[in-house]
């Protein structure tokens, strides 16, 4: 979903790969212990489905293409990639003996092959603890063109990883301990580690996948000394209004801010200095409004009856019954159902007075 929502949000592509790494090292673990794949063993020797020190990388990457969109990920940065050859270099090794290019002593290459990936991991834990940290000092800077509910959700994702980084901790340095390094995590078990990664890898993907498909506004630009003019800023309202009760775009459940500077023609500064200076809505706020109002409007209409509210709602833009519920609520105060009984109850009265 992550890599479907990439062509409007390219910074998901990082976050996407890198989920994916932390995914094949945990089926990696789930195929080593189950009983119909003990011929496993020898496909996983030499298929590097445990790459870890890519994923500090892509995880600053993600932060830093969702706090500056304009950020083009250029060829040498792909250097940051280079410790990679660190996770390979085992795999490459056990392709070499089961090629008859290393010898033939198994029992002392794949021990080397064990300690190797056992004191590996130190330098991987590292890594990402290295890019953690020069995420945190991107969320500490100044953020003129993203939005506040971006940088608290991206706020969330790192210190989802730094509860995972301090799991992984507790649990490496006794396995890097000499005597009971390669004895400890059969004793205490993998699932230590491995449970933890499985819940940021879910709740990583479904938030920032829920965070994709909801239109956001970046912050108004701060300019220093300049306003827009009135001439400006009245050219600016009567085409966003126009898009609305004209073109009725808030009819399509996936609008987002994007297709509103192309419909308009308007840049993204002028929409959001007009929507927070002067209508003082946010994007989301704006385009609701209408969606609200046609609903309201529907519902005086008696042909519809035979739609449920829900279907109504998806007439007007809603894309799910929960959003359409939580939006109703906190522009109307109360919620859809108490409304309809409301407006029955009064349209009752009217026609008592009649």
């Amino acid at each position: 979903m992550l890599f479907r929502s990439a062509a409007q949000h390219p910074e998901n592509r990082f976050l996407g790969a890198m989920i994916l790494l932390l995914a094949l090292a945990s089926f990696n673990m789930f195929l080593l212990q189950q009983n119909w794949t003990t011929g496993w063993q020898k496909v996983g020797d030499v298929l590097p489905l445990v790459i870890f020190m890519p994923v500090g990388p892509l995880f600053f990457f993600y932060v830093k293409k969702s706090l500056w969109p304009d950020f083009r990920f250029q060829v040498k940065k792909r250097l940051h990639f280079a410790p990679v050859v660190l996770d390979l270099f085992p795999y490459m090794l056990a392709l070499a003996y089961h090629l008859g290019l290393a010898g033939n002593n198994k029992t002392a290459t794949f021990t080397f092959i064990d300690s190797y990936n056992a004191y590996i991991d130190f330098p991987r834990w590292l890594s990402i603890s290295i890019y953690l940290l020069l995420s945190w000092k991107l969320l500490r800077q100044d953020h003129k063109s993203c939005s506040v509910v971006r940088i608290k959700n991206l706020r969330k994702f790192v210190i989802a990883m730094t509860a995972f980084q301090t799991i992984w901790l507790i649990f490496l340095v006794p396995y890097l301990l000499p005597g009971i390094g390669l004895v400890f995590p059969l004793t205490l078990g993998w699932s230590f580690v491995y449970l933890p990664m499985a819940v940021v890898i879910y709740w990583l993907g479904i938030k920032a996948y829920s965070l994709s498909i909801q239109p956001h506004l970046p912050a108004a630009p701060k300019i220093s000394g300049m306003q827009l003019d009135a001439e400006v800023t009245g050219h600016a309202i009567n085409q966003l209004k126009q898009a609305m009760d004209k073109d009725q775009l808030f009819l399509n459940p996936v609008l987002n801010l994007q297709m509103v500077i192309t419909h308009t023609g308007l840049s993204q500064k002028v929409i959001s200095h007009v929507l927070n200076h002067n209508l003082h809505k946010s994007f989301n706020e704006f385009v609701n409004e209408y969606r609200i109002n046609a609903f309201k409007q529907m519902l005086e209409i008696s042909a519809i009856e035979q739609f449920t509210l829900g279907g109504i709602a998806m007439q007007c833009g809603f894309n799910s019954q929960a959003t359409f519920q939580r939006t109703f609520k906190q522009f109307t105060g109360v919620t859809p159902t108490a409304y309809l009984q409301a407006q029955a109850s009064i349209n009752r009265k009217s026609i008592a007075q009649i």
